[in-house]
């Protein structure tokens, strides 16, 4: 009874039991996984699992995963699941573009921060000046159940347009993967631009921490001259609140600002599309401040439904994994319109927070102390962030 409920859904499970029980991937269906793990007695010696002494047949097994309510067989299972991939049997893996195709490829096609469109795309996240780091369990066959994208650059980035021949699209295509080419001196950054779990359906917690804290000592081991290891990272979720809050009577967010500069904001949201999109982005522009303000207080201040942690589930990640929020970055204004959609710097980031990103620092020595600021219900903050957040803003008016 490897399969949970969730598992069955994804066909990305099928191969992940194909490692386990070594058949073929291009056989498996969700109901060939289920005849599989049932009629065959040596999937004990291939597995940690432990299947239950009581033979079930295919339908009733296909009938306890997809059940919508939780059982006692469901919740056992869970539990053998996290206790398999515990963080003394995972182990960090570099990963190339000489690596295994069957690997690059579920790396590439499963990101989901950042889409990888085509090889070419997929090519540039493995640059010379780029690491691509992943979590595998020997259970698995070395199958990658977490993947983490990092840019080496000598300064930290506050777009990904500053990634230089950007891995997300528009570098130098010729060059990719040349691994004849040596870091560059200035690199002193290690950016965390993209983090992806390829096995969700597994729903074991803490395999991001763990990934990112193994990547930061391989890479402070690997490259003595990188000092800095920070991400750069969407901010999800923002667009919904700030409307929420702009439009709706005394809103918490609402002292802030005065009551005028407040009400143009708003404007921004307003249904009806009252304004096009270069009107919206010429008030984007009069307004950046305040609204780089206020992303700040998204982050920091507000608060998920229960009361405890952040509300933006990017931050409430790299938080509660002991990072600092170092900074709140504004887009780039300067270009006549926005950028076509299906670029990575395009319409999803302007749908989500009006292009805006966020730098969250990673001090290895810091960890648990940010890690415990955070669990009391503080936001560890940098002195940019700090400073935003402390003055009066309507005494500016």
């Amino acid at each position: 009874l490897l399969l949970n409920r969730f598992m069955l859904e994804s066909r990305a499970v099928c191969r992940l039991c194909s490692h386990l029980v070594t058949l073929p991937s291009s056989s498996l269906t969700p109901n060939s996984c289920i005849r599989s793990l049932t009629s065959r007695s040596s999937i004990r010696s291939l597995t940690p699992f432990t299947l239950q002494s009581r033979r079930h047949s295919s339908s009733e097994i296909a009938q306890l995963i997809r059940s919508s309510q939780s059982s006692r067989d469901d919740t056992t299972l869970r539990s053998r699941v996290k206790e398999t991939f515990t963080p003394d049997k995972l182990r960090l893996e570099s990963v190339t573009w000489d690596s295994s195709c069957r690997v690059v490829e579920a790396i590439s096609r499963k990101e989901a921060v950042h889409p990888i469109r085509h090889w070419l795309q997929a090519k540039g996240r493995f640059a010379p000046n780029r690491r691509v780091f992943a979590l595998v369990h020997d259970e698995c066959r070395n199958w990658p159940l977490v993947a983490l994208h990092v840019a080496l650059t000598g300064h930290v980035p506050g777009r990904l347009s500053e990634l230089h021949h950007d891995t997300l699209g528009q570098m130098d295509h010729s060059r990719a993967g040349d691994s004849d080419e040596e870091v560059t001196p200035d690199s002193s950054c290690a950016i965390y631009y993209s983090i992806s779990n390829l096995e969700p359906q597994l729903g074991v917690p803490g395999l991001g921490s763990l990934l990112i804290k193994l990547a930061t000592e391989e890479l402070r081991r690997e490259l003595t001259g990188i000092h800095t290891f920070c991400t750069l990272s969407p901010i999800p979720g923002f667009c919904l609140w700030a409307r929420n809050q702009l439009l709706a009577p005394n809103s918490p967010a609402s002292s802030l600002f005065p009551d005028s500069v407040w009400e143009d904001m708003g404007m921004m949201f307003e249904e009806g599309e009252l304004l096009t999109q270069k009107e919206r982005r010429d008030l984007l522009k009069v307004y950046l401040h305040e609204f780089t303000l206020l992303v700040a207080y998204y982050i920091a201040r507000a608060k998920r439904s229960d009361g405890v942690g952040a509300k933006c589930k990017v931050a409430h990640f790299h938080l509660g994994n002991g990072a600092q929020l170092h900074r709140v970055n504004p887009p780039d204004l300067t270009s006549a319109a926005e950028p076509p959609a299906g670029q990575v710097t395009g319409s999803r980031s302007w749908e989500q927070s009006l292009g805006f990103m966020a730098n969250y620092m990673y001090h290895s020595p810091h960890y648990s102390a940010c890690d415990d600021v955070y669990k009391t219900g503080g936001v560890p903050l940098g002195e940019a962030v700090q400073v935003n957040l402390q003055y009066e803003p309507k005494a500016l008016y």
